[in-house]
């Protein structure tokens, strides 16, 4: 909950203005970005209701590696196939790295920290833990 920065300002009236916080992706707010923005660009054409922010990209970075490795699988989708390409990924979209394997079922175990600054700024703090 505390990684959604616009939505803590909010709350807070502007209190959570230098407040350290940890997140797994790109800020939602990230407009440089290309593949975020016609992530949030999908996201208000098929769900116009949901506020794009940090839950909204979430569902984008879970699904990005499951959608890499159905394309990689093809048409020749099974079971043991898609879990191969799952474990054989070495992964980044709009998340963190990701990698899995035949005892790695954990993508990702990395964030970094980010220092609130405005309602919509942000200073980043770390790369990669």
């Amino acid at each position: 909950v505390l990684s959604d920065m616009e939505r803590m300002y909010d709350l807070t009236q502007g209190e959570w203005e230098d407040v350290i916080f940890a997140y797994y992706g790109l800020m939602p707010s990230d407009a440089q970005n290309p593949r975020l923005q016609a992530y949030k660009s999908a996201l208000a054409r098929y769900h116009p209701e949901i506020r794009w922010g940090a839950f909204a990209e979430t569902g984008f970075i879970y699904a990005e590696p499951m959608v890499a490795a159905l394309a990689e699988v093809g048409r020749a989708l099974n079971r043991e196939r898609f879990v191969a390409a799952m474990e054989s990924l070495d992964f980044q979209g709009i998340g963190p790295p990701i990698k899995f394997g035949p005892k790695q079922r954990q993508g990702h175990q990395t964030l970094y920290l980010l220092r609130c600054t405005g309602a919509n700024s942000y200073q980043i703090l770390t790369d990669w833990l």
